[in-house]
């Protein structure tokens, strides 16, 4: 993944940087604002990586270059994003989905966009990419970006066929999963 420096839209980036204590040096220019948020993206996908969210592994972040694992097929097909996709069990996609989101909030990180463009489905199970804007659990706006991740969510499980599900019950379901795991 290539971050263009000269095409970024840099001042929504210090949005999500800017309450970040491990970002808060970064000089006010485009360049730095771009590098570090290839290393944010970088590290976020570690720390979700430790606390098993399904998200391409990380291999390396370099200025404006993050590689990371390819997600798709043995014959180099790329995995479709959740917007392209027909999911065979949504109960067990949403199950999944409430995993990888309480895994989430156990790394302490919100990702601050989720929808379908940001999750790929690989044998019908979701990866959560572009975690770039991911924010801290402590940032002043966490609990904003979180409700707008769930509606984001909740408007795409309705397309998939899941009507009746309410944003109550969606958020009462990773309670409970959150719960469980204690």
């Amino acid at each position: 993944k290539i971050y263009k420096v000269d095409t970024s839209d840099f001042r929504h980036m210090d949005e999500y940087l800017r309450f970040d204590r491990r970002f808060e040096h970064i000089k006010p220019e485009r360049r730095s604002i771009v590098h570090a948020w290839t290393q944010k993206e970088f590290t976020s996908l570690l720390k979700l990586q430790q606390h098993a969210v399904n998200v391409p592994s990380p291999q390396i972040a370099k200025e404006n270059v993050l590689v990371m694992e390819f997600i798709g097929t043995k014959e180099g097909e790329a995995a479709p994003k959740l917007k392209d996709s027909h999911i065979q069990n949504i109960q067990l996609f949403y199950a999944a989905l409430i995993q990888n989101i309480v895994h989430m909030l156990e790394a302490k990180l919100i990702h601050g966009d989720l929808s379908d463009y940001n999750i790929l489905v690989k044998d019908d199970m979701p990866v959560i990419i572009d975690v770039g804007q991911g924010i801290p659990t402590i940032h002043p706006n966490a609990k904003k970006f979180y409700e707008r991740d769930l509606n984001n969510m909740l408007k795409v499980l309705h397309r998939h066929g899941m009507k009746e599900l309410t944003f109550e019950q969606f958020y009462e379901d990773i309670k409970q999963t959150k719960e469980r795991k204690r």
